[in-house]
Parts: structure tokens; C-alpha cells; sequence
């Protein structure tokens, strides 16, 4: 890290961060390390520098400056001799205040000025000429910061700069910044070693693969309909595409409470958000801002939870609008106001999840076909755009290609449509053939977007709260998270930032924000209906509400805060536990083969073995064929589970569900989602099955 990149303050945080990061998981940190071989060791440092390049012994020279401003960071000393030396530096590092690790190392070693006076003496570190000043490193005081002295100072004056400079108070500047740098640059990597650390088998276990039922698999797929369906080359009807889209509502609905009560579920989507910030990016001159500070981890789950929150608001809205669709089938004046809005917000989910799609991309298999640009923001964040056409990539790597025509902004629904199926199809030897479709009603800016405008203008309001947020105390590090209680009380934390900021719960603000949108379309249109009446065939687009100013914005909420009535919402994020109760019977208990009980057994475990050991999709599809499902892949990863009449009236409505990619097993996080999917719509869990 260049010097020019922190200041003491910056050095002072960093070095609180690793310690509220080490004390409380000491315990935990040195049995694992203690208990790694030597090539776990290995693994687990090299992590901690860039592409894994590491001095191999103290003398090795060939890194450049990092070999000078910490040699003691080589894999002889810190891997091969054993698992002491590092969690003596750890140790050292984390609870020892900077002063002390200026005058002194571990275990009677080199302080850190020390260090660099040697290197910079023996001409292996070189100052910068052009830094004037002196820089205290006081142990009461100040610590790294710059003074500037008179050219003509008074004798008494002199003599106590003198002092300071004969015991090491004061240094001059240069020398200072390439000390912190030393001391920044040891702290960051041990911040991200306790990540590596305790981050090492923090995930579901996975058991041992049982053997597939190749009769049962046969069966399964023998039943199973794969690519296009010839009903869906027809028109939906409206209730059709209504039950799609409650269908979406309910798998989002899923995924939010998924993520709620499973801390490990919680745990990896906040870390996949972390790791997939746009500033991660390299910029337009390929380089990178290499991050370790734990603060940043809130707002990353703070836009984790959000996303969640938007995808259910935007499909639980959508179903609302569509109901009062099917619901007004002879009024056609509100009909085309209600068509002008699906429009509108379909197209504005588009984009969203479109960005999303890019989010990963371009930190992912993308990530040499991005640069970030160093001035310019998008949406709250660093501006990324694409440095490379997606066709320059097409012969060496064309699902790449295709991914990043669907990055593009200039694409659109109807072109994206394409590539999505290209993606789908590209291991096929004979790839089907692109269907035209209907055009559908174009967005219009001018028109309605009731809805859209409220949520950008929520969107914006939360991104301007986050940098404030501190959930340090839960996730400090990222895996901290997984331990008992702790996703709760960050949860309810969260919660408490959003009321003292934006006036009311994170829940509650996209639960109002869905109905007051619906309401404003009925209050509208109720108003505008006698002109509808008299004209059928006129459109009256509704208007958008008049902008109110921030301050009584939240205020009113705060109102409305106080008045809600105290029942769950769909939408909460920190939800009170759950009195144990005795669980209702079953409506159905199935009787099935050993092979099905197998795979329900390890969907619908208890205790803490829930999310524990491994089912294979087709076997899944086997046993889902069994209960008397159709099933059908009609694309790409999702399938379907159509209900037979051997199951009327026990389940009444189809069943989404994505099927793991590109492996075949259902494991960990989504073994416990496959759980929420079936428990929702199905109303099973372990008692619904009995084994033959």
C-alpha cells in the first residue's frame, strides 16, 4: 500500500479494527491454526497477499519493497517451523498498542522503526526527498503525525525537538510514512488471516454422497420434460401469468425469511456481497483498492438485506397490480392504466436485476473485461464499464460473451431474452432456435411510474445512510455471524439504524411502500373514472405525487411508526423468536421407498444437523416423481413440480425451484432453501414421510 493511501488516523482504526476482530475469537483462532499441517499453513498465508505471492525465506529479495518492509513475512518462518512464530506475531500485532510494536517485535525481536532505520541505512529502502517535517510517534501523545519546524527555532524549543529525536519521539517525515506503512501493511494481512482462519470449515459439512438409484433416476426422467414446451411458444392467459408471478412472489418471500433465520445462509450472501463491491474493480490504470476494513462489512449487508427487500416488494407489487388487472376485465380504460404500469415496472426490475447480473460478472469470470472509472459514480457506487466488446471473447470464451451481452444496458428485455437462451443452450450440439415473440408494451417515462420513482427515491436514501452504519460487533469477522444469536442482534441493530435515520423499520419501508403505490393507482383511478366512462379508449397516465422534503418525510413515518399495529409483516428483518409450539398434524403423510425417505430425511433434518449433508438433483426428481409430481425443466435451472390428481387437495399449486448449478448436488445453503420451498408451498416437513 502506497503511504499517500492512509493517514494516522487510518493506522490508529485499523489497528482497533484487528483487535475487536482477534480478542473475542482468540479461542477459536489458535486451535485452528495450531491444528493445521504445513501445507494448510501454507495455503492459508499465501491467501493473504496479492495472487498468492509470498517471500520464500527472509533473504529472498525477489518482491522488491515487500521484501524489505517486512521480511519476517516469508513462508520458512511463518509456515515450515511450525504454527508458534505467526500466532505469536498475531498475538503481538492485535493486543499490543502501536507504540510498543514501534519500539519492539514479538518475542524480543526488531521494533518496527528499527526495521526500516536498517533497511534504509543499508540502501534496501529508499525515502522520498521531497517529504518535509518531522513525524511524532509518541507513546502518550500523538502517533504518526506531521510537524512542520522552523528554519530558526529558540535554544530551549531545539533542545526538546533534540531529545525527542535521541529516544525516537520525532523522525523525520519520510521515515515516518515508510514506518506506518510497515505497521498498515502488517495489520491488513493479519485482518484478512483471521478471516482465512475463521472462515476454514465454517460451512455446512457434507457427508458422504450416498449411491444413486439408477431405477429410481430412469423413472424420474422418463417423466421429465425437458427444453421447450409447446404450450410456451402460446400467449399466457392472465390468470397464468398471475399464478407465475405469485409463484415468484413466494420464492422471494422464501429466500428473504431463508435468509433471516439462517445464519448461515445470512453469512454467505453477505460475504458474496462483500466480495463482489464495484471497488474491487481495477481502474481505468489496473489498479485495485485492496480494502480490509471490517466497517465496510455493514454496509455491505446493509445493501445485501435491501436487495432482498426489493426483489420481494417489486414481485409482492406486481401481483397486486396484475390481481387488479384480472379483477377489472370490462373496465379497458383502467386496464391500459394498469397495463402502462406493469410495463414501467417490469422494465425498471429488469435493469435492476441486470445491474446485479453485472455486480458479479465483473468481479467474477469478468473481471479483465471491466475498469472502474475513478471519477464517476452509477447508482451510489464507483461507475464500471466494459474495456473489451463482448465478441472480441466470443471464440475463446462464449460464455463469457454472451454474459457480458447481457451486462449491457443497450441490450434490452427483448435482445436479452436471446442471449439468455444461448447461455442455456451453449453445451447443446444443435442450439434451438430463437422464437419470435410478442412486443410487449414498451416503458414510457412520461407515463405512470408510480411505483419506480418511490423506490429509486428509497434506494437513494438508504445508500445515503450506509457509510454511517457500524455493525463491527457482529461481523468483525464476516464468519462471526454464524455464531449463535449474533445474525439476530445484527439484524436488530440494522433495524435500529434505519428507525433512527429514515424514521420506521427496513420491513416497513417497502411494505409501505408497496401498498401506498397500489393505493395511489385505485385513488387515481377512482377519481378519473367517470372521464374513463365517457371516453373508453383515452389513457390517463397517474400522476406522481408532488416531492416532500426529507425532514417530513421521516417525520411522518415516525407517526406512522408509533401507530402500526404489532403483527408480523412479510417484510420484517428482526423478528421476535418464535414460542415453540406443538407442531399441527400433517395434512398427509406419505408412505415411500427407502430411497425417497433418504432424501427428505436430509432436506427436512432437525437441530444442527439441518443443512447438513447432500442430496443429488436427480434423486430429488425421483423422489418428487414418486409423491406423484410431473416435472418439468422448461429452461436453463429452473424446474418445475406439477401436482398430478393423486395429489388433489393435498397440493394445490405447482412448485419453482432452481436446481443447483453447475453441480448436481443440493448442499449446504441450498439444501435449507430447498427446505423453505417445500415447507411453504407443500406444508411438509420430516413427519410427512413414513418409510415403507
Amino acid at each position: 500500500m502506497a503511504a499517500a493511501q492512509f493517514d494516522h488516523n487510518d493506522l490508529k482504526r485499523w489497528h482497533g479494527n484487528l483487535k475487536v476482530k482477534y480478542e473475542p475469537n482468540q479461542e477459536s483462532i489458535e486451535p485452528k491454526w495450531r491444528s493445521y499441517d504445513e501445507s494448510q499453513r501454507i495455503r492459508a498465508v499465501e491467501t493473504c497477499f496479492a495472487k498468492g505471492r509470498m517471500l520464500k525465506t527472509i533473504g529472498d529479495t525477489s518482491l522488491g519493497k515487500p521484501s524489505k518492509l517486512l521480511p519476517e513475512w516469508n513462508i520458512q518462518d511463518l509456515a515450515k517451523s511450525g504454527p508458534k512464530p505467526l500466532l505469536d506475531i498475531l498475538r503481538y500485532r492485535a493486543m499490543n498498542c502501536l507504540h510498543e510494536q514501534y519500539v519492539a517485535g514479538s518475542n524480543g525481536s526488531l521494533g518496527d522503526a528499527e526495521v526500516i532505520r536498517n533497511r534504509v541505512h543499508a540502501n534496501e529502502l529508499v525515502t522520498n526527498p521531497y517529504e518535509e517535517g518531522l513525524m511524532m510517534f509518541h507513546p502518550q501523545g500523538k502517533y504518526g503525525e506531521v510537524f512542520a519546524v522552523p528554519a530558526v527555532l529558540p535554544a530551549e524549543q531545539k533542545s526538546t525537538i533534540d531529545q525527542a529525536k535521541e529516544i525516537g519521539y520525532l523522525v523525520p517525515t519520510a521515515l515516518g510514512l515508510l514506518i506506518m506503512e510497515r505497521q498498515v501493511s502488517a495489520i491488513q494481512i493479519l485482518s484478512i488471516l483471521i478471516d482465512v482462519i475463521m472462515d476454514d470449515g465454517s460451512t455446512a459439512q457434507t457427508s458422504k454422497k450416498r449411491s444413486k438409484s439408477k431405477k429410481s433416476t430412469t423413472a424420474a426422467f422418463s417423466t421429465l420434460s425437458l427444453g421447450a414446451n409447446p404450450a410456451q411458444d402460446e400467449k399466457l392467459s392472465e390468470i397464468e401469468l398471475l399464478a407465475i408471478t405469485l409463484d415468484r412472489k413466494a420464492d422471494l418471500e422464501d429466500t428473504l425469511e431463508l435468509c433471516l433465520s439462517e445464519p448461515e445462509v445470512f453469512t454467505y450472501l453477505a460475504r458474496m456481497w462483500h466480495n463482489s463491491r464495484p471497488i474491487l474493480v481495477p481502474d481505468e490504470v489496473g489498479r485495485v483498492v485492496m480494502s480490509t476494513e471490517d466497517k465496510l462489512i455493514g454496509a455491505s449487508v446493509l445493501e445485501m438485506v435491501v436487495n432482498l427487500l426489493q426483489g420481494a416488494a417489486y414481485w409482492s407489487y406486481m401481483c397486486k397490480v396484475l390481481q387488479l388487472y384480472v379483477d377489472n376485465a370490462k373496465d379497458s380504460g383502467y386496464r391500459k392504466t394498469l397495463r402502462q404500469e406493469l410495463a414501467n415496472t417490469a422494465h425498471f426490475e429488469y435493469s435492476r436485476t441486470q445491474r446485479h447480473l453485472k455486480r458479479h460478472v465483473q468481479v467474477g469470470m469478468g473481471n479483465k473485461r471491466f475498469e472502474r472509472k475513478l471519477t464517476a459514480m452509477e447508482f451510489g457506487l464507483p461507475k464500471v464499464s466494459m474495456n473489451r466488446a463482448p465478441d472480441d471473447v466470443l471464440r475463446d470464451n462464449a460464455q463469457l460473451s454472451y454474459l457480458l451481452r447481457l451486462c449491457q444496458v443497450e441490450i434490452g428485455s427483448l435482445k436479452a431474452i436471446h442471449w439468455i437462451k444461448q447461455v442455456e443452450t451453449l453445451h447443446e450440439t444443435y442450439p434451438s432456435e430463437h422464437k419470435a415473440m410478442l412486443e410487449p408494451t414498451r416503458t414510457n417515462p412520461q407515463k405512470g411510474q408510480v411505483f419506480e420513482k418511490d423506490f429509486q427515491n428509497l434506494a437513494i436514501e438508504l445508500d445515503g445512510h450506509k457509510s454511517k452504519l457500524n455493525l463491527l460487533q457482529y461481523t468483525s469477522p464476516i464468519s462471526k455471524l454464524l455464531q449463535p444469536g449474533v445474525t439476530e442482534a445484527a439484524l436488530k441493530a440494522l433495524d435500529l439504524f434505519v428507525v433512527d435515520k429514515s424514521g420506521a423499520k427496513l420491513g416497513h419501508l417497502y411494505e409501505d411502500l408497496v401498498e401506498d403505490s397500489i393505493a395511489s393507482i385505485v385513488h387515481f383511478y377512482q377519481q378519473q373514472k367517470s372521464k374513463l366512462q365517457q371516453a373508453a379508449k383515452d389513457f390517463v397516465p397517474i400522476p406522481t405525487a408532488d416531492p416532500r422534503s426529507p425532514k417530513s418525510v421521516v417525520q411522518q413515518r415516525r407517526e406512522k411508526e408509533k401507530s402500526r399495529p404489532a403483527h408480523s409483516s412479510a417484510f420484517d428483518i428482526a423478528r421476535p423468536p418464535t414460542p415453540p409450539t406443538t407442531p399441527a398434524a400433517p395434512r398427509q403423510v406419505f408412505n415411500v421407498t427407502a430411497d425417497t425417505y433418504e432424501v427428505f430425511s436430509a432436506i427436512f433434518k432437525k437441530g444442527k444437523s439441518q443443512g447438513t449433508g447432500s442430496v443429488d438433483i436427480t434423486d430429488f426428481v425421483a423422489a418428487m416423481t414418486e409423491l406423484g409430481f410431473r416435472v418439468e425443466n422448461p429452461h436453463g435451472s429452473i424446474f418445475t413440480y406439477y401436482p398430478t390428481n393423486t395429489l388433489a387437495g393435498i397440493v394445490d399449486r405447482p412448485v419453482t425451484i432452481h436446481r443447483p448449478y453447475p453441480e448436481n448436488e443440493i448442499e449446504g445453503h441450498r439444501l435449507l432453501y430447498y427446505r423453505q420451498r417445500l415447507k411453504r408451498a407443500c406444508g411438509w416437513d420430516l413427519d410427512s414421510f413414513d418409510q415403507i
